[in-house]
């Protein structure tokens, strides 16, 4: 191979160490040599379809991390937890690009017997194995890839993962995710009635969006997780929803006011007129009973620019006849007015009407486009407790919301009782 390809393209850390491991001097005699070659090539050649697969990669990566193979990804992590154990490794192999194949050249460099390669050969495969079943656990697959989102090292959850049983393991994630959220203030108050509500206070700001993200994140992973439980133990089904990690990684979200966000102002005239049309016309669908003074006032905004109406009067009033005023800004900015939308929807309506938003919503879920389920869920009003056709946001149905998601994340929310 170095004569053939001298001066072009030079091997890659993958290719290297599948040679080490390929190597006929390994083995004890011909016959046995080339049955191992066929096997291990063949072993190799599983793993790297397996990770080729974009939602196998998506839930173990955060990145896309463009590699030639991807399985570098396997050689170049279990390098990683060596060098943690002992950091002298790190002298032996250096930093630069080669040094995972170093790690493993070193294994082979003085001989090796058969068993020794066997070794080395299956602790590649255990650690392949575990991220498949990893992969396959519903409850597993979301909150280590929800782990793994936010930002946790996968070498620390593999660690998790071989010094418990499987119930310790499912336990300790939790555990994890719960301290994410320690700082969350969630109470959960039960009336006369035995009825239980959940206050939990979370403040919308700048500083404090990539919180809400995580948390109507974990939501949505929750609410699937629940779901696949209670088809489990009623029909005995292995079928589940996975959450599209892949898609969510790849594409901006937005954490979104669920109503037409009053405090946001609209101030370029072609924005407020657009705003005006989309607005009034959705309205219409839904009241037959516009003051044809007021339809007179909104032509007459959107085709004067010069005109003497002030634009926050209209808006204050369609927002008024579309049910949508919550004067507390506390409601407004809480937990349960808030949810995740995909940035390039989100800002296609702005602050639109929830009808509005609603019927984009409907029509890009139309166009196949990814929705999670609990946003899909607010919009097509599931929490609504008088039925789903009510095409207004209230106050109540943010309350209705805000408690789903405090049952639903009670135990990760630490909610207090009252």
């Amino acid at each position: 191979f170095i004569r053939i390809n001298m001066g072009k393209i030079p091997l890659t850390n993958s290719e290297l160490i599948k040679a080490l491991f390929l190597q006929k001097r390994n083995f004890e005699n011909k016959e046995i040599a080339e049955l191992r070659q066929i096997e291990i090539a063949s072993e190799w050649d599983r793993m790297e379809y397996s990770f080729q697969n974009d939602d196998f990669w998506w839930f173990l990566n955060k990145g896309k991390n463009d590699i030639p193979a991807r399985i570098e990804f396997l050689l170049d992590l279990i390098c990683k937890i060596a060098i943690n154990k002992d950091e002298n490794i790190i002298k032996q192999i250096g930093t630069d690009k080669h040094a995972t194949f170093r790690y493993f050249y070193n294994k082979f460099s003085n001989g090796i017997s058969i068993a020794d390669v066997v070794k080395e050969w299956n602790d590649i495969k255990d650690y392949f194995l575990a991220f498949e079943e990893w992969y396959e656990k519903p409850i597993w697959y979301h909150y280590i890839g929800f782990l793994i989102y936010c930002g946790n090292d996968i070498s620390d959850i593999y660690d998790l993962y071989r010094n418990t049983t499987k119930e310790g393991f499912t336990q300790k994630l939790k555990s994890s995710i719960r301290s994410r959220f320690e700082k969350v203030k969630c109470e959960k108050i039960t009336n006369d009635e035995s009825v239980e509500t959940f206050n939990i206070e979370l403040e919308f700001s700048n500083k404090h969006k990539p919180k809400i993200r995580e948390l109507l994140l974990l939501y949505n992973l929750q609410f699937i997780i629940n779901q696949h439980e209670n088809i489990k133990d009623k029909n005995n089904a292995e079928t589940y929803l996975k959450f599209p990690f892949k898609i969510f990684k790849e594409e901006n979200w937005d954490v979104e006011h669920i109503d037409s966000f009053t405090s946001n102002t609209l101030t370029s005239y072609e924005i407020q007129k657009e705003w005006l049309n989309i607005s009034f016309n959705d309205l219409k669908k839904i009241n037959d009973n516009i003051d044809p003074d007021f339809e007179s006032r909104i032509i007459k905004f959107t085709s004067n620019a010069e005109s003497d109406i002030e634009f926050s009067e209209l808006r204050n009033e369609i927002i008024e006849l579309a049910g949508e005023v919550v004067n507390d800004e506390d409601v407004k900015n809480g937990i349960g007015n808030l949810t995740l939308l995909n940035a390039d929807i989100n800002r296609s309506y702005g602050n639109s009407l929830f009808l509005t938003k609603r019927r984009i919503i409907i029509e890009k879920d139309n166009e196949g486009k990814f929705i999670p389920i609990c946003t899909k869920h607010v919009f097509l009003k599931y929490f609504d407790k008088h039925g789903t056709s009510s095409p207004n946001w209230q106050e109540e149905d943010i309350i209705n919301y805000q408690n789903n998601i405090g049952e639903i994340l009670s135990f990760f929310l630490n909610a207090k009782t009252k």
